[in-house]
């Protein structure tokens, strides 16, 4: 009886991860179709990175088609930085290297790592934690990242990689979509 329950245990378990994925993934649904402009977009995604995800801190950056410059849209958290900030040695980060490979790139202890801050360009050597770089794939190509922190380490199991990666993805539509709303809007 001890085997069954324990495998019942573990089924509840995924079961309830499941939902909860499915859940945020709505949310993500929900918000990004509601929210058209650049202001609405963002405050809704600091919402649901904060509370859904529980980050406490992320940042969105975007580059050029050439990857020559890369400007920072959004930042809220932990070391944030103002839009538009100057961003030195950024391609020699773990967010610079996301978006050249088109590869999310996943830190689960970045204790005593040292690295050029994707928000600043300065180097740092973070006192713990854990972070995602999620290249935000627009038209077949990656166009930014996504960079999410987490004050404390965490594994990003292979059910929590695919819901960010599948965040990142519903971001860079939201994104895409704001962007030719704006276009539009330009036109008129």
């Amino acid at each position: 009886h001890g085997a069954i329950a324990l495998e019942n245990a573990k089924l509840y378990r995924a079961a309830a991860q499941t939902a909860r994925h499915a859940g945020i993934l709505a949310a993500t649904a929900r918000t990004l179709a509601f929210n058209a402009s650049p202001d609405e977009l963002f405050a809704g995604l600091t919402r649901l990175v904060t509370e859904s995800l529980r980050a406490d801190a992320f940042s969105i950056h975007v580059a050029d088609a050439g990857y020559d410059q890369v400007t920072l849209l959004h930042s809220v958290g932990v070391d944030a930085a103002s839009p538009n900030a100057a961003i030195g040695g950024f391609w020699d980060t773990p967010a610079g290297g996301a978006i050249r490979s088109a590869t999310p790139t996943f830190l689960t202890n970045t204790a005593g790592i040292g690295f050029r801050d994707e928000f600043t360009g300065a180097s740092t050597i973070p006192e713990s934690g854990s972070t995602a770089f999620l290249p935000l794939i627009i038209d077949g190509r990656a166009g930014g990242v996504l960079s999410l922190r987490f004050r404390h380490p965490r594994d990003f199991d292979d059910r929590e990689r695919a819901l960010l990666i599948d965040f990142s993805t519903a971001v860079a539509v939201a994104m895409r979509n704001a962007s030719l709303v704006g276009d539009l809007e330009r036109r008129a």
